[in-house]
Order: structure tokens, then sequence, then C-alpha cells
């Protein structure tokens, strides 16, 4: 028996890449799709399980890990393993830049199968990408473009693996810590929890703070911290009340806001005040 799901896209990105909608399956033995045409671009994850995938006049042999791309115009048929039937993330696309992209990653109709250098993270681009078209709302469209940029980005840096000796994973490593950064850096105001967010990019906590503090110099929960007090110390200085300024910086209790403040900059708030000077 076949379950399937697929989100809808209600909030259109922009004209140079849009996601259509994205979904999962877990299919059936011998599920078949096709021969059929597509107008769209459409990428196929495989999670689990094992396929075959035909285009062309070429047929290719699938497993977990692998990708499929699907090109508009193109014939095209899959069939699920009839032993090991796979199971697969996919998201639907167009856009003028598509093709670009697509030409980037080195992946045409004559070569449509790729393989991401981080399953883990790449299944959770694809994780966050269907939470964000379930939740919908106003920001849906851009942040599903965002998604669909990071899904793409993976497999752009294949390429650059298979032509160095291990640097890939470690830029691999480098590149999810400065996704890290860029998202407390954006998002200090906001309740934040570290472990959810090393499991969005598939590790388990403690070693996600152990290679934030490599790469960063610093814990995730440090930084975190630093981006808030440096907030709130500019914030002060604007004469906002302590609590507003709490509240700006991702604290809801202004006690704790306050004791936090002090053990950073050896000062109260209120005293930080009144010297009036950014320390």
């Amino acid at each position: 028996m076949e379950i399937q799901r697929t989100l809808f896209n209600s909030r259109p990105g922009t004209e140079d890449l849009t996601v259509l909608f994205a979904g999962e399956s877990i299919t059936y033995p011998k599920h078949s799709v096709g021969p059929q045409i597509r107008d769209y671009f459409l990428i196929h994850y495989i999670t689990s399980g094992r396929g075959v995938f035909c285009c062309r006049g070429n047929m290719y042999r699938l497993s977990a890990g692998d990708s499929f791309f699907i090109f508009p115009g193109e014939l095209i048929q899959y069939e699920a393993d009839e032993f090991d039937p796979w199971q697969y993330c996919w998201v639907a696309l167009e856009g003028r830049h598509v093709p670009d992209l697509m030409r980037d990653l080195e992946v045409t109709p004559d070569k449509p199968v790729a393989a991401p250098v981080n399953a883990r993270w790449t299944l959770a681009a694809y994780r966050r990408l269907l939470r964000c078209l379930e939740q919908g709302g106003a920001r849906c469209g851009l942040q599903s473009t965002a998604y669909a940029l990071l899904i793409l980005s993976g497999y752009m840096r294949d390429a650059e693996v298979s032509e160095g000796d291990g640097a890939g994973e470690r830029s691999v490593s480098h590149e999810q810590v400065e996704q890290a950064i860029r998202y407390l850096a954006l998002h200090y105001y906001q309740p934040i929890s570290i472990g959810r967010i090393a499991r969005e990019l598939g590790y388990h906590r403690t070693h996600f703070c152990k290679l934030f503090k490599q790469i960063a110099g610093l814990s995730p929960y440090q930084y975190l911290t630093k981006v808030r007090m440096t907030q709130a110390a500019l914030l002060l200085q604007k004469s906002i009340p302590v609590q507003q300024v709490a509240s700006a910086v991702g604290y809801s209790d202004p006690l704790h806001f306050s004791r936090q403040f002090r053990k950073y900059y050896g000062m109260p708030p209120s005293r930080f005040v009144e010297q009036g000077e950014l320390l």
C-alpha cells in the first residue's frame, strides 16, 4: 500500500525560482509512474529502498542516497523494486533560473542522476521545505525558495568533493555551522532550541555543539548570548526600558535577562545605562 503526502505552495515565490509543490512517498512493490512528460522540473531524493528510472532510453538502477532529476518535455518512467520498494521525497520547481542552476550542478537529461554529499543534511533540507509548505503563511513563498536553493546547493558541493581529498566533507561541516550562525544571528529575538537546530542539520546535539565550537570558537549558546547581549546594549543606549529590551532580544523574563546581562558585561543594565557607553 502506498502512503503519499503532497503539499502545494499557496504563495509562489519569484519568477526566477518557484517551488510548485513538494512531498514524500512510501511506495508499494513495483509501483510505476509513466511513461509521461512533465512541464516542470522535478527532483526525487531516495531515502530508502531501490528502483529504476528511465530517461532517453537509459535505465538507472538507484537506491537510498541517490536522486533523479526530471526535466520539462522529457519522456520518463520510474518504478519501485519488487522486493525493496523505495521511499523518496520530491520537489517540483519552475522559473527562468532553474535551467542555469541545473547546468551549474552538471545535471542534464543525459545525466539525470546525482547524489548529494551529506545525506542527512539533504534530508533535513527536504523536511524543512515540507514543514514550510505545511505551515503556509505570508513568508512561505520566499522561505520555500530558500529551502529549494539549499537542496540544490547540496548537489553542487558533490562536484567539489570528487575533485578533492576530503576537503569537501569539511566544507559541508563549515557551511552547516555557517548556516546555524546565520540562523542565530537573524532569529536571536525568538525562543531558540539548539537541540532542534542540531537535529534539522542531521546531528546529535553534543556532536553539533562540538563542531560549532571548533569552527566558530564559541559554543552555540555562547554565540547566541553574544548576539543577544550586543543587541541589548545597543537598545539600552537608545533609552529603551529594560523590560522591552529583554523581550526584544529573546528573554521573556526581565530578571533572567538582567542576570545574563550582568554576567556578560560585569554590571546590571541600569548601571550600563547610567554610564552611557558600549563596552
